[in-house]
């Protein structure tokens, strides 16, 4: 079946250029682009027209990159918590902290800020945060608030496990049915990125 489209050959987005057609389906035409760093990219129209993808993904890691190196400059990270030009995951769980409990905009703001949850003005500081929790243990270790209802400050918080969280919180044993346990984990423990869950149920 052959689907209508817009023919976006010889345009520019970003910093692609569209080379040619490769293939026209349901989900809209998909276009060989050429990148200004030399690289080649499959996009699919739309997402060009939207401006959601604007280069190979050497913007991004830029972008990045330049976050980065304006946090050490300006002391938003300290020297040993970014690694070849990104945060490390203490910086990340921090930063993911503040944005959902201080910024309204944030995708998780009702769960957090918009009911009540804040940050203490000593962890505004990310040297302050660090120095109270330490390192992450390890890569399934988040922070946890041991009072779900409490803010994020050095006595309400821990770096545990999601099993651990969950005995912390009493939740497990509410959630008996095999469905409802993967729902369960896909609301509570998607940690602000629905790749986690995609990764580990999909």
């Amino acid at each position: 079946m052959n689907y209508a489209f817009k023919d976006e050959t010889g345009k520019r987005f970003g910093r692609l250029r569209v080379v040619k057609l490769v293939s026209s389906g349901r989900i809209g035409a998909e276009w060989l682009c050429v990148c200004d760093c030399g690289n080649e990219k499959l996009v699919i129209g739309h997402n060009l027209r939207k401006g959601q993808v604007k280069s190979c993904g050497c913007l991004r890691k830029e972008v990045s990159s330049h976050h980065a190196k304006y946090n050490l400059a300006h002391g938003v990270i300290r020297h040993g918590h970014a690694r070849k030009g990104a945060a490390t995951s203490e910086y990340q769980s921090w930063s993911r902290i503040v944005n959902r409990c201080c910024n309204p905009s944030a995708v998780r703001w009702k769960d957090y800020g918009g009911r009540g949850i804040k940050v203490c003005d000593r962890w505004k500081k990310f040297d302050n945060f660090i120095a109270d929790v330490g390192k992450r243990p390890s890569p399934d270790h988040s922070i946890d608030r041991i009072d779900n209802d409490g803010n994020y400050a050095p006595e309400n918080c821990q770096w545990a496990t999601r099993e651990q969280q969950a005995r912390n919180k009493g939740q497990v044993s509410k959630v008996t049915d095999v469905a409802l346990q993967r729902e369960y984990d896909k609301r509570f423990w998607s940690m602000d990125d629905p790749r986690l869950w995609e990764a580990n149920y999909a």
